[in-house]
């Protein structure tokens, strides 16, 4: 592969705050107007200047929001275009790593595949984040205790480096793995782990010119509360990634068998959740609950300064009278309050999280561009930023 155009290294937009516009569609008689008001609005966009200031300016100014999507190669141009349409700025896409010998490295397919989005991203002024997925799964027990996988594993991210999507001026990010857990041992010894095989990969992509931010999501499966104490990785341009379903019982009913009650959201104090955090205990679950399971990464943002990127986060569709659009709003107002940047989970993938589907039954239906939830959202990727880390 060769190296991508030099015009695709224009500078990237900076806030899509100015495009709040678009909210809602233009009706024939608001046309002219609404065409006028997004040309100004447009012109008004501050840039972020060469890939890796863009990239890293724009994450601390909480400016990449957008959603996950299927993995490649299920993922294709018209997927992104059409995020890109609600005014999205970024895109997760995951991609898988095969063990090949002494290393992980993606289908040749997949690379082309994902130089294509790559291009068809920067020439909208948008950004990839990439996340790499691997054999072992989304939480790899081998990984953490076979000296010879990791080094796979870093050679894998080594050798992703040195292609042209490695070095793309599209990437906003490369996330690491995938809700790293590291079951049976105490926090403390967990984030050690984890930042001593994280940081090996760091290098490993530095030393090969990769220049983009790394994200690195935190240890219990990137549960906020695994930020308490987590150290940074010795990189300016890392990007720290919790993920947020609280309380599964919402965010996941009816997904397996462990989640089988049907709970509104909010959901009052007769419901009984709440007990897996001694420290707060049973009690409502509302937006006030939600800013208390989030404090982790408000004081880990504020001890830092670094930028937060809530990678994923989502409600099933089905949970009752509207609820996942409720609960996706609050955590929306949430990470907005903080400046966070963040991505639904998600867009055209799995038909129970998909955004676009605007169906209580757990069967699936036709997609809405204008469905409740991809409104909200909308409204979300287009808001203001309201302050910088």
């Amino acid at each position: 592969m060769t190296e991508p155009d030099s015009r695709l290294r224009r500078a990237l937009l900076g806030s899509a705050g100015a495009l709040a516009l678009a909210a809602t569609p233009a009706t024939p008689a608001t046309a002219a107007t609404a065409a006028t008001a997004a040309t100004a609005a447009t012109a008004a966009i501050p840039t972020f200047g060469r890939p890796r200031g863009d990239w890293m300016a724009a994450w601390r100014a909480g400016w990449l929001r957008g959603c996950t999507t299927e993995n490649l190669p299920h993922v294709d141009v018209a997927t992104l275009d059409a995020l890109w349409d609600q005014h999205a700025t970024v895109a997760r896409i995951g991609m898988h790593f095969h063990a090949y010998g002494s290393r992980y490295m993606p289908a040749a397919s997949d690379l082309d595949l994902l130089q294509t989005l790559l291009d068809a991203a920067a020439a909208r002024g948008r950004g990839i984040v990439l996340l790499g997925l691997f054999d072992d799964g989304a939480q790899p027990q081998p990984l953490w205790h076979d000296a010879r996988r990791q080094s796979a594993w870093v050679a894998g991210w080594r050798a992703f480096a040195a292609t042209a999507a490695g070095r793309h001026p599209a990437l906003a990010g490369v996330d690491l793995l995938n809700e790293p857990h590291l079951p049976g041992q105490p926090l403390a010894d967990a984030q050690r782990s984890w930042h001593e095989l994280a940081s090996r990969a760091l290098l490993a992509l530095r030393r090969a010119r990769c220049r983009a931010p790394v994200v690195c999501e935190p240890v219990l499966g990137a549960h906020p509360s695994a930020l308490r104490d987590m150290p940074l990785l010795a990189d300016p341009a890392v990007v720290y990634s919790p993920h947020f379903y609280t309380p599964h019982d919402i965010t996941h009913q009816g997904v397996n068998a462990h989640w089988t009650q049907t709970v509104p959201y909010p959901a009052g104090a007769e419901w009984g959740l709440g007990g897996w955090d001694p420290a707060l205990g049973p009690g409502r679950i509302d937006a006030q609950r939600l800013a208390a399971e989030l404090q982790a990464a408000r004081d880990f943002q504020a001890r830092h300064r670094v930028p937060v990127y809530v990678g994923e986060f989502g409600c099933v569709r089905w949970a009752p009278d509207g609820s996942a659009v409720r609960w996706v709003s609050d955590c929306i107002d949430l990470f907005a309050a903080s400046g966070w940047n963040w991505s639904y989970h998600a867009f055209r993938a799995w038909h129970g999280w998909d955004a676009e589907i605007d169906s209580e039954q757990p069967a699936p239906g036709p997609r809405d561009a204008e469905a409740p939830m991809v409104r909200r959202l909308r409204a979300g990727f287009a808001a203001p930023l309201r302050r910088q880390n």
